[in-house]
């Protein structure tokens, strides 16, 4: 238990602050604050590499760049999430959101089974993640089963009815 509450609070408040405002653009969801909060994080994470949040939010900017069709080059891109995901996997090995991120990583690599075993995870370590649901109910449509992704989206909205994924 001393060990998961030992990195709880930021060695650097300047880079914790630049994470927060990092993810503060993150979730403005336009192409130009995922630049800005990729920089934020980048440079917070330069300064303090244990903030699991900052990790997080760094991988899924990759992502976003990928789904949205931001980036100029999705090679690139999927490059980006998949070095953030290691490194945030290396750091915090039994996060779940690190499995969050690595089903991200799998869909995007075609891997769905290894993405639905991620996300399951994911689910038994964390159950009130919310984004862990709703991945595993896409990952459940794509493999032609409806009535268990659907499953899985109502929980994802019960745990986060103004989740702005709730598409």
């Amino acid at each position: 238990q001393v060990s998961r509450l030992e990195k709880r609070y930021p060695d650097d408040l300047v880079a914790w602050q630049r994470a927060l405002l990092g993810a503060w653009h993150f979730h403005r969801r336009t192409q130009a604050d995922n630049a800005r909060a990729r920089a934020l994080l980048e440079r917070a994470l330069e300064a303090d590499s244990h903030m699991p949040l900052a990790w997080y939010t760094l991988a899924l900017t990759h992502q976003h760049d990928l789904v949205n069709q931001w980036a100029s080059d999705p090679t690139l891109a999927l490059q980006g999430l998949s070095a953030a995901c290691a490194r945030f996997e290396r750091l915090y090995p039994e996060d779940a959101g690190v499995r969050v991120i690595s089903a991200y990583v799998d869909v995007y690599a075609g891997r769905r089974d290894a993405a639905m075993e991620r996300l399951v995870e994911a689910i038994d370590r964390d159950p009130n993640l919310g984004s862990a649901y709703s991945l595993y109910g896409q990952t459940l449509a794509m493999a032609h089963e409806p009535d268990r992704a659907l499953e899985q989206y109502e929980v994802a909205l019960r745990l986060s009815p103004r989740d702005a994924d709730r598409w």
